[in-house]
């Protein structure tokens, strides 16, 4: 996370479309995670999941993002995640519910 931190993103957003990505922890530190490590390093949106996700599922909310993303970069990335999971919405909620976009 160090690593991370010490970066100089040239981009304003970032996907960890992975597992649980968006899990942080509380110290005296303050809020320490993954997504706070970008968010030092100058990313002004973070997409993550709050929990484990289907490869398979993610993969296919991800190419739909990145369509509507491609057609509407000035968008807010956190409108476009929502368009996506509101398609998918009459699918089981574990599939689409773990993805956030931290603004």
């Amino acid at each position: 996370m160090q690593e991370i931190a010490q970066l100089y993103l040239q981009y304003s957003l970032v996907v960890l479309a992975a597992c649980s990505t968006a899990n942080r922890t509380i110290s005296s530190d303050g809020i320490v995670g993954l997504t706070r490590s970008f968010f030092v390093a100058r990313a002004r949106f973070i997409i993550a999941s709050l929990w484990p996700v289907d490869d398979e599922f993610t993969c296919s909310i991800m190419k739909e993002f990145y369509q509507l993303l491609a057609n509407s970069p000035e968008k807010d990335p956190a409108v476009l995640l929502n368009q996506v999971v509101r398609k998918m919405s009459h699918l089981e909620p574990s599939l689409w519910a773990p993805f956030i976009c931290l603004p």
